[in-house]
């Protein structure tokens, strides 16, 4: 990818100062990373499962899939090889933020089509080089710029009817949609509760047009990205209604409770089989405490191999502390 950056983008329009992307792999990887480096560019990733923030490329995004169902064969193994038509077709094509077509308004002049044999134009372009011709290309370039100033105040105008200030505040407990936590094998979303949660707000590291992005403190059993956008966050409400009743336990993918953290640990001697050969080791055992349960009497004791087997990362940070090594 970096060398298909370098070949084409780079050739054609120079050092970029900042990238925008989503957090693909290929875009967190420490090559990506270090090419940006090289380059001086600015790498800005938008929110977990959040396109919007990126609008500019989700739209072309949009508009390349619409043309390609026009294009390629029934079985869709020849995508690829449209892609070039397309991207012709897109970069000819007159556009309503600019009121030109992008390759006009970079080369100057309007590339000739099919369609000019049709509808010929009887206005005479301007020879490259010329101080007609610069001009002319000025001219286009103001034209351009003020239909962009246009497009964007109509865009800007558009999305602050819809602008979300921040609802939730560091040390708050939200639910997330279930769409936004890593699928479970043998488990479907379609019968799962729509949120899980409550959990709590660590930090506010956003403020999109659309609204801000949240940093929350998910089980470490669920492999997912931490930040997660307003949109896909919901309040939870406390309520004194019911006093007598315990607070609902926010359960896991597989609907167990939530582990707060191991708490203790013991080796229980295993008996000795009959016959010589070395006595079995001791199995370990921890102390679990839960998520919300704050009375040292409701902790459990679970063996090495049922929590290995339900929250594996758990069971890794509790040993790595005991080891006393850092971080990975």
């Amino acid at each position: 990818m970096s060398s298909s950056c370098t070949k084409t983008r780079v050739r054609d329009f120079g050092l970029p100062k900042s990238i925008v992307s989503d957090r693909d792999v290929r875009f967190t990887s420490e090559l990506w990373k270090k090419t940006a480096e090289q380059m001086g560019s600015q790498l800005q990733m938008t929110s977990w499962n959040h396109p919007e923030a990126n609008g500019q490329a989700e739209q072309i995004n949009r508009v390349v899939q619409h043309l390609l169902r026009h294009y390629i064969k029934p079985n869709q193994d020849d995508w690829d090889e449209q892609l070039p038509l397309i991207a012709s077709l897109y970069n000819n094509a007159v556009h309503s933020s600019t009121d030109v077509s992008p390759n006009q308004l970079r080369l100057g002049w309007k590339p000739r089509s099919a369609l000019d044999f049709l509808l010929p134009e009887n206005r005479p372009a301007a020879t490259p080089g010329t101080l007609k011709y610069g001009v002319q290309y000025e001219k286009l370039l103001q034209e351009a710029v003020e239909h962009m100033k246009k497009a964007q105040q109509a865009m800007i105008a558009s999305e602050n009817q819809h602008r979300r200030q921040s609802t939730f505040q560091a040390g708050e407990r939200v639910w997330v949609k279930t769409s936004e936590l890593g699928q479970e094998f043998g488990s479907s979303r379609k019968l799962m509760p729509q949120y899980f949660g409550p959990w709590e707000v660590l930090d506010i590291v956003g403020d999109e047009m659309d609204g801000p992005t949240y940093v929350i403190r998910v089980p470490r059993n669920l492999r997912t990205h931490p930040v997660f956008h307003a949109s896909k966050l919901a309040p939870f409400a406390e309520t004194d209604q019911f006093p007598s009743r315990r607070s609902m336990l926010p359960p896991t993918m597989h609907g167990q409770v939530d582990i707060n953290d191991i708490v203790d640990h013991r080796n229980m001697p295993v008996p000795k089989p009959l016959g010589r050969g070395r006595p079995p080791k001791p199995k370990r055992e921890y102390r679990v405490r839960f998520r919300h349960h704050t009375d040292p009497k409701e902790d459990r004791w679970f063996t090495e191999e049922e929590l290995i087997e339900t929250s594996p990362q758990v069971v890794a940070e509790y040993e790595r502390l005991l080891k006393g090594k850092a971080p990975a």
